[in-house]
Protein backbone atom coordinates (compact mmCIF):
# COMPACT_ATOMS: atom_id res chain seq x y z
CA UNK A 1 0.00 0.00 0.00
CA UNK A 2 1.14 3.74 -0.77
CA UNK A 3 1.52 6.11 2.11
CA UNK A 4 1.79 9.80 2.55
CA UNK A 5 4.86 9.17 4.53
CA UNK A 6 7.64 6.70 4.38
CA UNK A 7 7.41 4.21 6.95
CA UNK A 8 11.12 2.18 7.10
CA UNK A 9 13.06 -0.26 9.77
CA UNK A 10 15.20 2.29 11.92
CA UNK A 11 19.34 2.37 11.81
CA UNK A 12 21.41 2.17 14.73
CA UNK A 13 22.45 5.75 13.81
CA UNK A 14 18.82 6.93 14.57
CA UNK A 15 18.70 5.52 17.56
CA UNK A 16 20.08 8.31 19.55
CA UNK A 17 17.18 10.66 17.69
CA UNK A 18 14.28 8.19 18.56
CA UNK A 19 15.26 7.94 21.83
CA UNK A 20 15.69 11.80 22.29
CA UNK A 21 12.42 12.03 19.91
CA UNK A 22 10.28 9.67 22.38
CA UNK A 23 11.82 11.86 25.54
CA UNK A 24 10.23 15.02 24.18
CA UNK A 25 6.91 13.46 23.04
CA UNK A 26 5.78 11.85 26.05
CA UNK A 27 8.13 13.93 28.69
CA UNK A 28 9.62 17.04 27.11
CA UNK A 29 12.93 16.41 29.25
CA UNK A 30 15.48 14.31 28.21
CA UNK A 31 16.78 10.67 29.80
CA UNK A 32 13.13 9.78 30.29
CA UNK A 33 13.20 6.69 28.37
CA UNK A 34 16.43 5.85 29.05
CA UNK A 35 15.71 5.69 32.55
CA UNK A 36 12.29 4.09 32.78
CA UNK A 37 13.46 1.77 30.22
CA UNK A 38 17.27 1.15 30.20
CA UNK A 39 17.10 -2.51 28.10
CA UNK A 40 15.73 -1.00 25.30
CA UNK A 41 17.04 2.87 25.20
CA UNK A 42 20.02 2.89 27.24
CA UNK A 43 22.56 4.90 24.45
CA UNK A 44 25.08 1.89 24.76
CA UNK A 45 22.21 -0.99 23.55
CA UNK A 46 21.21 -0.94 19.86
CA UNK A 47 17.42 -2.04 19.65
CA UNK A 48 16.99 -0.67 16.38
CA UNK A 49 15.35 -3.78 14.78
CA UNK A 50 12.59 -3.21 17.08
CA UNK A 51 11.66 0.32 15.96
CA UNK A 52 9.63 1.61 13.10
CA UNK A 53 10.03 4.89 12.20
CA UNK A 54 7.71 7.34 9.87
CA UNK A 55 10.08 10.04 7.72
CA UNK A 56 8.98 13.07 6.20
CA UNK A 57 11.41 13.32 3.75
CA UNK A 58 14.83 12.23 5.99
CA UNK A 59 12.59 13.53 8.95
CA UNK A 60 12.05 11.19 11.46
CA UNK A 61 8.10 12.12 12.42
CA UNK A 62 6.43 9.23 14.10
CA UNK A 63 8.24 5.83 15.99
CA UNK A 64 7.14 2.75 16.70
CA UNK A 65 8.47 -0.26 18.83
CA UNK A 66 7.33 -4.01 17.89
CA UNK A 67 9.30 -6.62 19.01
CA UNK A 68 8.18 -9.96 17.47
CA UNK A 69 8.83 -12.92 20.23
CA UNK A 70 7.16 -16.21 20.68
CA UNK A 71 4.77 -17.54 23.38
CA UNK A 72 5.18 -20.56 24.41
CA UNK A 73 1.44 -22.22 25.64
CA UNK A 74 1.11 -25.88 26.93
CA UNK A 75 3.88 -27.25 23.81
CA UNK A 76 2.29 -24.79 21.41
CA UNK A 77 4.23 -21.98 20.04
CA UNK A 78 2.64 -18.39 18.67
CA UNK A 79 4.19 -15.72 17.61
CA UNK A 80 3.04 -12.17 19.02
CA UNK A 81 3.58 -9.03 18.11
CA UNK A 82 4.24 -6.44 20.76
CA UNK A 83 3.67 -2.94 20.04
CA UNK A 84 5.41 -0.70 22.63
CA UNK A 85 6.56 2.95 22.61
CA UNK A 86 4.46 5.06 19.87
CA UNK A 87 4.66 8.36 19.11
CA UNK A 88 3.87 11.12 16.81
CA UNK A 89 5.73 14.69 16.13
CA UNK A 90 3.31 17.06 17.32
CA UNK A 91 3.90 19.15 14.17
CA UNK A 92 2.45 16.56 12.54
CA UNK A 93 -0.36 15.01 14.56
CA UNK A 94 -3.95 14.54 13.19
CA UNK A 95 -2.63 13.55 9.68
CA UNK A 96 -3.42 9.69 10.06
CA UNK A 97 0.50 8.73 10.70
CA UNK A 98 -0.94 6.71 13.62
CA UNK A 99 -3.62 4.53 11.49
CA UNK A 100 -0.71 4.35 8.85
CA UNK A 101 1.45 2.69 11.39
CA UNK A 102 -1.02 0.18 12.58
CA UNK A 103 -2.57 -0.60 9.45
CA UNK A 104 1.52 -1.23 7.80
CA UNK A 105 1.97 -3.40 11.46
CA UNK A 106 -0.84 -5.22 10.91
CA UNK A 107 -1.20 -5.79 7.04
CA UNK A 108 2.35 -6.31 6.59
CA UNK A 109 5.27 -5.90 9.16
CA UNK A 110 3.44 -8.74 11.35
CA UNK A 111 1.47 -9.98 8.95
CA UNK A 112 2.30 -13.61 9.75
CA UNK A 113 1.56 -13.03 13.49
CA UNK A 114 -1.18 -14.90 15.73
CA UNK A 115 -1.96 -11.80 17.96
CA UNK A 116 -0.66 -8.81 18.22
CA UNK A 117 -0.88 -6.82 21.85
CA UNK A 118 -0.30 -3.26 23.39
CA UNK A 119 -1.10 -1.53 26.93
CA UNK A 120 -3.19 1.45 26.55
CA UNK A 121 -6.88 3.07 26.44
CA UNK A 122 -8.96 0.76 24.63
CA UNK A 123 -10.86 3.46 23.25
CA UNK A 124 -7.77 4.73 21.35
CA UNK A 125 -6.99 1.49 19.78
CA UNK A 126 -10.71 -0.76 19.41
CA UNK A 127 -10.76 0.95 15.79
CA UNK A 128 -7.73 -0.73 14.97
CA UNK A 129 -9.26 -4.39 15.61
CA UNK A 130 -7.49 -4.43 19.51
CA UNK A 131 -10.08 -5.95 21.93
CA UNK A 132 -9.77 -5.22 25.78
CA UNK A 133 -7.16 -8.07 28.03
CA UNK A 134 -8.06 -9.34 31.08
CA UNK A 135 -8.64 -6.93 34.62
CA UNK A 136 -6.12 -7.04 37.30
CA UNK A 137 -6.45 -7.56 40.51
CA UNK A 138 -4.05 -6.69 43.39
CA UNK A 139 -4.02 -8.55 46.48
CA UNK A 140 -2.61 -6.26 49.91
CA UNK A 141 0.20 -8.20 52.36
CA UNK A 142 1.35 -6.53 55.12
CA UNK A 143 4.21 -7.60 57.33
CA UNK A 144 4.02 -10.29 59.65
CA UNK A 145 6.71 -10.14 62.49
CA UNK A 146 5.45 -14.31 63.52
CA UNK A 147 7.26 -15.23 60.04
CA UNK A 148 10.12 -12.62 60.11
CA UNK A 149 12.65 -15.80 60.24
CA UNK A 150 10.99 -18.25 58.08
CA UNK A 151 12.68 -16.43 54.81
CA UNK A 152 15.36 -14.81 53.28
CA UNK A 153 15.86 -12.38 50.17
CA UNK A 154 18.75 -11.99 48.58
CA UNK A 155 19.09 -9.81 45.08
CA UNK A 156 19.60 -11.80 41.91
CA UNK A 157 23.15 -12.13 40.46
CA UNK A 158 24.17 -14.10 37.53
CA UNK A 159 25.05 -17.27 39.31
CA UNK A 160 20.93 -16.86 39.90
CA UNK A 161 19.93 -16.65 36.43
CA UNK A 162 19.55 -19.99 35.06
CA UNK A 163 17.91 -20.82 38.70
CA UNK A 164 15.14 -18.16 37.82
CA UNK A 165 14.53 -19.10 34.02
CA UNK A 166 14.92 -22.72 35.23
CA UNK A 167 11.35 -22.33 37.17
CA UNK A 168 10.15 -19.84 34.79
CA UNK A 169 10.44 -22.21 31.86
CA UNK A 170 8.97 -25.06 34.40
CA UNK A 171 5.50 -22.74 33.93
CA UNK A 172 2.75 -23.79 30.93
CA UNK A 173 2.41 -20.57 29.53
CA UNK A 174 5.42 -18.35 29.09
CA UNK A 175 7.12 -16.11 27.12
CA UNK A 176 10.30 -16.80 25.22
CA UNK A 177 12.93 -14.80 27.44
CA UNK A 178 16.26 -14.98 25.47
CA UNK A 179 17.87 -12.22 27.67
CA UNK A 180 16.01 -13.15 31.27
CA UNK A 181 18.23 -11.19 33.09
CA UNK A 182 17.42 -7.89 31.32
CA UNK A 183 13.30 -9.15 30.55
CA UNK A 184 12.97 -8.82 34.20
CA UNK A 185 15.08 -5.83 35.04
CA UNK A 186 13.77 -4.05 31.95
CA UNK A 187 11.45 -1.56 34.00
CA UNK A 188 14.12 -0.62 36.61
CA UNK A 189 12.12 -3.69 38.74
CA UNK A 190 14.62 -5.57 41.28
CA UNK A 191 14.52 -9.48 41.25
CA UNK A 192 14.64 -11.16 44.75
CA UNK A 193 15.52 -14.96 45.28
CA UNK A 194 13.61 -16.13 48.06
CA UNK A 195 15.25 -18.85 50.24
CA UNK A 196 13.96 -20.98 53.17
CA UNK A 197 16.54 -23.03 55.35
CA UNK A 198 18.91 -21.73 52.55
CA UNK A 199 17.77 -23.34 49.73
CA UNK A 200 16.23 -21.44 46.88
CA UNK A 201 12.19 -21.96 46.43
CA UNK A 202 11.63 -19.35 43.68
CA UNK A 203 11.97 -15.83 42.80
CA UNK A 204 10.12 -12.56 42.61
CA UNK A 205 10.38 -9.22 40.75
CA UNK A 206 9.41 -6.17 42.89
CA UNK A 207 8.98 -2.19 41.31
CA UNK A 208 10.77 -0.66 44.57
CA UNK A 209 8.81 2.78 43.98
CA UNK A 210 5.21 1.32 44.70
CA UNK A 211 6.12 -1.93 45.89
CA UNK A 212 4.14 -4.50 43.74
CA UNK A 213 5.23 -7.74 42.96
CA UNK A 214 5.15 -7.86 39.48
CA UNK A 215 6.03 -11.33 38.93
CA UNK A 216 6.40 -14.63 41.35
CA UNK A 217 7.36 -18.13 40.68
CA UNK A 218 7.14 -20.90 43.45
CA UNK A 219 8.58 -23.85 43.71
CA UNK A 220 5.48 -24.79 45.43
CA UNK A 221 2.65 -22.53 44.30
CA UNK A 222 0.48 -23.58 47.77
CA UNK A 223 3.18 -21.22 50.15
CA UNK A 224 2.21 -17.90 47.99
CA UNK A 225 0.30 -16.20 50.70
CA UNK A 226 2.99 -17.26 53.64
CA UNK A 227 5.81 -15.94 51.48
CA UNK A 228 4.46 -12.49 50.35
CA UNK A 229 3.69 -11.92 53.67
CA UNK A 230 7.38 -12.54 54.02
CA UNK A 231 8.47 -9.95 51.68
CA UNK A 232 6.21 -7.32 53.50
CA UNK A 233 7.88 -8.11 56.18
CA UNK A 234 11.55 -7.79 54.79
CA UNK A 235 10.75 -4.42 53.54
CA UNK A 236 8.74 -3.47 56.40
CA UNK A 237 6.38 -2.34 53.66
CA UNK A 238 2.85 -3.36 52.87
CA UNK A 239 2.91 -4.91 49.15
CA UNK A 240 0.92 -5.88 46.96
CA UNK A 241 0.50 -8.68 44.10
CA UNK A 242 -0.47 -8.13 40.53
CA UNK A 243 -3.09 -11.06 39.36
CA UNK A 244 -5.01 -11.30 35.81
CA UNK A 245 -8.97 -12.22 37.36
CA UNK A 246 -9.78 -15.51 37.13
CA UNK A 247 -6.88 -16.73 35.22
CA UNK A 248 -3.86 -15.98 36.81
CA UNK A 249 -2.79 -19.72 38.45
CA UNK A 250 -1.78 -17.82 41.83
CA UNK A 251 -5.87 -17.14 42.31
CA UNK A 252 -6.27 -20.87 43.42
CA UNK A 253 -3.38 -20.38 46.10
CA UNK A 254 -4.26 -16.87 47.61
CA UNK A 255 -6.69 -17.02 50.75
CA UNK A 256 -10.04 -16.33 50.73
CA UNK A 257 -9.51 -13.77 53.88
CA UNK A 258 -7.51 -11.15 51.67
CA UNK A 259 -9.92 -8.64 49.17
CA UNK A 260 -8.62 -8.25 46.00
CA UNK A 261 -8.62 -5.08 44.49
CA UNK A 262 -9.66 -4.21 40.94
CA UNK A 263 -6.47 -2.39 39.78
CA UNK A 264 -6.34 -1.69 35.92
CA UNK A 265 -6.85 -3.27 32.71
CA UNK A 266 -3.21 -4.22 31.43
CA UNK A 267 -3.21 -5.20 27.62
CA UNK A 268 -5.85 -5.26 24.66
CA UNK A 269 -5.04 -7.33 21.98
CA UNK A 270 -5.59 -7.96 18.27
CA UNK A 271 -6.33 -11.66 17.32
CA UNK A 272 -4.68 -12.85 14.01
CA UNK A 273 -5.16 -16.49 13.91
CA UNK A 274 -8.62 -17.53 14.38
CA UNK A 275 -7.55 -21.00 15.81
CA UNK A 276 -5.94 -18.86 18.85
CA UNK A 277 -8.03 -19.79 21.85
CA UNK A 278 -9.80 -16.95 23.56
CA UNK A 279 -8.98 -18.42 26.84
CA UNK A 280 -4.69 -18.44 25.47
CA UNK A 281 -5.22 -14.47 24.78
CA UNK A 282 -7.01 -13.84 28.18
CA UNK A 283 -4.17 -15.28 29.91
CA UNK A 284 -1.52 -13.60 27.57
CA UNK A 285 -0.70 -10.94 31.04
CA UNK A 286 2.92 -11.93 31.11
CA UNK A 287 3.91 -9.22 28.29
Amino acid sequence: MDYKFQIKQALESEMPEIISKLDYYFAKEPGYFEELVPVLYHRKINTANHHLVVKDNQKIIGVMAVKINQLISYNNTYQVALIGSLGVDPAYRNQGIMSMLFDYVVNDYAKGVDFLALSGDYKRYKRFGFEPGAKIECYKYTPKISINDRYDFKTVDLDMVNYCQKLYEKEAFIFNRKDFFSHITMWKYQPYIIFNNGLPIGYFVINPSNFIVEEIMLEDKTMVDEVLYGIATFFQKEIRLKVSINNDYYCNYISSSIIPEVYFERNLYRINNSKLSNVLVTRCDLI
